[in-house]
C-alpha cells in the first residue's frame, strides 16, 4: 500500500468535482486541476485507499422502478439492542440508507416489496429487538451531496490556522502546499531556500 499523505488543495478540488459528477472523464478532471491525467488518476486512487472516497455509485429513481416501494422506517429499540438491530436493518436486502440515534431508534430508507412489507422486515429482522416500527411510504426524494468550504479546509502548515476563502497554495518543492495567507507562504519560501543553501 503507499505511504499515506495529508490531502492538499489539488486532492479537495477533485473530490469536489468528483461529488457534482463522479462518471467525469479523468482527462476532464485532470484539465480542471492542472495535471496529467495519469497523476490525477494517482490521486483518486490514494484518495480510495485513505478511505476519502468509498465508493463511486449511482443514483437510481426508485420511484420508477416496478414491484418495489420506496419507504422510510423508524425502529424504536433499547439503546442495548441498538447496535445489532442496526447492523441487521444495514444488511437488510432492499436497504439504502440507514442511521443509528444515540437513544436507540434507527431510521432507514429502503425499497419494500410492494406485495408485503411486513414480510420482508421481517425475514431480515429479529423483531423481539424491535419495541416499535413506522413504515411510511415515500412520496418523492431527492438525495443530494453537497460539500462546503468548511468542510475542506486544511490547516495552514506554517501557523496551523484553519485556510478560509483568502487562502493560497504555493508549488514548492515538487509539492503543492497550503497556506492561510500570503504572509505565511513567504515565512515558508524563506525557511525553505535557507534550507536548501545550507545543504548544499
Amino acid at each position: 500500500m503507499r505511504e499515506k499523505r495529508e490531502l492538499d488543495q489539488t486532492d479537495l478540488e477533485l473530490v469536489r468535482l468528483l461529488a457534482e459528477d463522479a462518471r467525469q472523464p479523468y482527462s476532464d478532471l485532470a484539465e480542471h486541476v492542472g495535471l496529467s491525467a495519469p497523476a490525477v488518476t494517482d490521486r483518486i486512487d490514494r484518495l480510495q485507499e485513505q478511505g476519502v472516497i468509498r465508493q463511486f455509485t449511482i443514483d437510481i429513481d426508485r420511484l420508477k422502478l416496478q414491484n418495489r416501494t420506496p419507504v422510510m422506517i423508524t425502529f424504536r429499540a433499547h439503546p442495548t439492542d441498538a447496535a445489532d438491530l442496526y447492523r441487521e436493518v444495514s444488511e437488510l436486502t432492499g436497504v439504502e440508507h440507514a442511521f443509528k440515534l444515540y437513544d436507540g431508534t434507527i431510521i432507514a430508507y429502503g425499497n419494500a416489496p410492494d406485495d408485503n412489507p411486513n414480510e420482508w422486515l421481517h425475514e431480515g429482522i429479529e423483531m423481539e429487538r424491535v419495541g416499535e416500527v413506522d413504515i411510511d411510504m415515500v412520496e418523492t426524494y431527492e438525495w443530494s451531496q453537497q460539500l462546503t468550504e468548511a468542510e475542506f479546509s486544511l490547516p495552514c502548515i506554517v501557523c496551523e490556522k484553519a485556510i478560509q476563502a483568502g487562502g493560497v497554495t504555493a508549488e514548492i518543492g515538487g509539492e503543492t502546499l497550503p497556506f492561510c495567507c500570503q504572509s505565511c507562504k513567504s515565512i515558508y519560501e524563506e525557511r525553505y531556500e535557507q534550507f536548501q543553501a545550507n545543504s548544499d
